[in-house]
């Protein structure tokens, strides 16, 4: 089998990591699969042919290729960023993609609240429409965020202090604006319509630093969901959010174990099988399977677990090397079985379509 490897923006050896790199070479060699890396500009679609990029002999090699059985593009990018949107439309009803985009955090939460099986999980989140939206939340901290992006890019947090003036946090920046100036900045981000609000959920450690919780999953060669890794991002002293680089992150089980003693291990229990759930519900939502989905989590001093959000194409940064490998050795078996499978189905009843991948049992 041939794997092409691909990003929407730039070609992937450019953008992509080199341990993500090492370990699909790696794994496209220890299961006996052929692997090459190419952008759009590298396609030629009236030979159906590749400029693609190999790695033989630990060399760059660049020749023609016919086009790959799969292709596993490597980019989470929403369309109005892809760098020729026209060209790869025509390429995804050429060949197959592993991954797709799915909807924005209001749409993920929709799709979780109408399951009626997350309810105590999900957080109150709306759209922001007007000013009432924040002056009629029941809750002593609000919360702005983008609905469509990640990191904690854009999150502002709100307080009204008193009838005058509004406590402003955003990153670790935290001063008093009088009432007018929360008005221009509600009227800007509704503006920008892609805005919700949420109350500010306390999820804090024994000393007082805000944390969340990040399960990762990805289909096997069984197309089954595993858990990858679960995470603790803990944010510096005084900080409001936790999604952000230059937090601390630690391996998810030593965090709750030192945050909540012999209790650690039920709430990673309960943290990994709600992952499991949520991913079933929101897969089951599309006409496509999800191939990888990565959750965030607050705990509440109650311990009571919340859903912040789930992404595809999460980013690997802590424990990148173990988490790579093990990625890259999922996908590539996950591949291999969308190949087996399509290959049931007779070419032109599979260009340009969706398609669901039944996990075994």
């Amino acid at each position: 089998m041939k794997f092409g490897v691909y990003n929407d923006r730039k070609h992937p050896l450019s953008i992509l990591s080199k341990e993500r790199i090492k370990s699909y070479l790696k794994q496209t060699e220890e299961q006996n699969a052929e692997l090459f890396f190419f952008e759009i500009d590298n396609v030629h679609f009236e030979t159906f042919e590749i400029m693609g990029t190999f790695f033989e002999e630990k060399q760059l090699v660049h020749r023609l290729t016919s086009f790959p059985d799969l292709i596993l593009n490597e980019s989470s990018t929403s369309y109005d960023k892809v760098k020729d949107r026209e060209k790869e439309l025509k390429l995804k009803s050429e060949i197959p993609f592993i991954s797709h985009l799915i909807g924005d955090k209001l749409l993920i939460d929709h799709i979780l609240r109408t399951s009626n099986q997350f309810e105590e999980y999900l957080i109150p989140s709306a759209p922001l429409t007007s000013f009432k939206d924040v002056f009629e939340m029941p809750h002593p901290l609000v919360l702005l965020k983008p609905t469509n992006s990640g990191k904690g890019q854009g999150i502002h947090i709100l307080k009204k202090v008193s009838e005058t003036r509004f406590l402003h946090i955003t990153g670790d920046q935290k001063k008093q604006i009088p009432v007018l100036q929360f008005k221009k900045l509600i009227s800007e981000l509704k503006r920008q319509g892609n805005y919700m609000v949420q109350p500010y959920i306390t999820s804090r450690t024994k000393e007082g630093n805000t944390f969340h919780m990040r399960v990762h999953l990805i289909r096997n060669l069984e197309a089954k969901w595993v858990c990858l890794i679960v995470l603790a991002d803990v944010a510096e002293p005084g900080r409001y959010t936790s999604n952000y680089k230059g937090n601390t992150t630690i391996r998810g089980i030593d965090f709750l174990v030192q945050q909540y003693g012999i209790n650690g291990d039920n709430v990673y229990n309960r943290l990994e099988k709600l992952s499991l759930q949520i991913a079933d519900e929101i897969d089951h939502y599309y006409p496509f399977t999800i191939d990888e989905l990565a959750m965030d989590f607050a705990i509440t001093p109650e311990k009571e677990i919340k859903f912040f959000e789930a992404n595809t194409g999460p980013e690997i940064i802590a424990f990148a090397e173990e988490r790579e490998n093990e990625r890259a050795f999922h996908r590539i078996g996950y591949a291999k079985t969308i190949v087996k499978a399509l290959e049931k189905t007779p070419l032109e009843d599979r260009k340009g379509k969706h398609f669901k991948i039944t996990a075994k049992k």
